[in-house]
């Protein structure tokens, strides 16, 4: 797969967490019960507008590291594999927050 194939999946994987999340929080119950596993406000009850924080958490899969982008070098050939082996690591963590992000959910919505 080349980079731009690896980018546009990373994408798509970004977007269906987000809009995953975002309906399955229309299904959460209005008020949720707070403990050590979930807590989303003050007290014994918290409102899910607290779990929309979680539909953020795909967007992790954007950041690049600053060192691997740098290059002093003229050979193409390194340079297409250090962007590669970026986007490839950026894909793995979208499909890691997106599934984690479906996972919370879920589980808030049926607590």
């Amino acid at each position: 797969m080349t980079e731009k194939g690896i980018k546009r999946l990373r994408n798509i994987v970004v977007a269906i967490g987000i809009a995953g999340g975002f309906i399955i929080w229309l299904f959460v119950p209005t008020v949720i019960r707070n403990d050590s596993f979930m807590h989303v406000g003050n007290g014994a009850w918290g409102p899910k507008i607290g779990c929309l924080l979680l539909l953020f958490l795909p967007l992790i899969a954007f950041h690049q590291d600053k060192e691997e982008l740098e290059f002093h070098a003229e050979d193409e050939e390194y340079h297409s594999a250090v962007r590669r082996k970026a986007a490839v690591r950026q894909a793995v963590y979208a499909a890691f927050t997106s599934a984690l992000v479906l996972i919370l959910m879920s589980i808030a919505m049926f607590r």
